[in-house]
């Protein structure tokens, strides 16, 4: 089976603001597997794994919408070469912000 992801970070004033809880709330309702987490320098982070179309759609969300009181000045999409076998299970999760340097 193939599968598609990206890792992101999202920059500008995105701590704070729930952008966390917007981004986990947009990631399960389209079915996405990963997490997000805040970073020490201000910054969310995260992975997300799923269909092509439907992270097309989140992509737009993280770099273009994001939670309303939030102001995203950059985003940074680095997409995963093709990659075979099951999608990351568990669904998608807000971890610790102490675990948000791991891409993993």
């Amino acid at each position: 089976m193939e599968r598609h992801g990206f890792s992101f970070k999202v920059i500008g004033k995105v701590q704070g603001v729930f952008f966390r809880k917007y981004t986990h709330r947009k990631a399960s309702q389209l079915g996405l597997a990963g997490w997000v987490c805040n970073c020490g320098d201000g910054s969310v982070a995260g992975v997300a794994e799923g269909p092509k179309a439907d992270l097309e759609i989140f992509k737009k969300f993280l770099c273009e919408e994001g939670s309303p009181n939030s102001k995203i000045e950059r985003c940074e999409i680095t997409n995963y070469a093709k990659r075979t076998g099951p999608q990351r299970a568990g669904g998608f999760v807000v971890k610790d912000d102490d675990h948000c340097e791991s891409f993993s």
